[in-house]
């Protein structure tokens, strides 16, 4: 897949991008090469950016990124919002409530109108690859139903009950209560990086 950014409307989050795209798998900074691809939401996107080895932590009440046995600062995200508009499938996305440090983006599936509320950032844009893209949009994914034919009463029993079992474990602060709904049921990663 290749990518062009738009740095002039995005420089905050294109700069950590390009840093992410850089760095060495296995260096001292966090790499998007052998990252993961972990989520989809059907017709709206797919998340990338998971990279491993890099956890968020908590320190005297601020967020702050933890990589090895470095800390990467928490940066705010004060990018200009300018009229770039979730118009198209293959736009790269970020939440602006995200910190710029946090790996995380997504890629559009189709135009995204809900996501130009001013809460999400466009920083770049699918050139090639779409064959790739169109690959994670067939990759199965965790929901709440039931699987195979269930009638409409049985699917939404099945979904209400998963959903209070979660709430529950969360209840009991179980750190596997985690919402996995979208998740890819194989694994999608990222081999390499580059810039051209």
């Amino acid at each position: 897949m290749v990518f062009g950014l738009f740095g002039k409307a995005a420089p905050i989050v294109v700069g950590e991008f390009i840093k992410y795209t850089k760095a060495p798998y296995g260096g001292n900074y966090p790499s998007y090469a052998f990252s993961s691809l972990t989520k989809r939401t059907p017709g709206v996107s797919v998340e990338a950016g998971r990279i491993k080895g890099l956890k968020e932590i908590e320190i005297a009440g601020t967020r702050e990124y933890e990589y090895g046995d470095q800390l990467l600062g928490a940066k705010g995200m004060d990018e200009p919002m300018l009229a770039l508009k979730h118009d198209r499938r293959g736009l790269l996305t970020k939440s602006s409530t995200q910190d710029a440090v946090d790996p995380v983006f997504e890629m559009t599936l189709g135009p995204q109108p809900a996501l130009d509320n001013g809460d999400s950032i466009v920083f770049g844009i699918l050139l090639e690859g779409q064959e790739a893209l169109d690959a994670m949009e067939k990759v199965p994914i965790y929901t709440y139903e039931s699987a195979g034919e269930q009638p409409e009463a049985l699917n939404s029993l099945f979904t209400n009950q998963k959903k209070l079992f979660l709430s529950m474990a969360k209840s009991l602060n179980d750190e596997r209560a985690v919402n996995r709904q979208g998740s890819f049921l194989k694994r999608v990663e990222v081999l390499n990086v580059g810039l051209l």
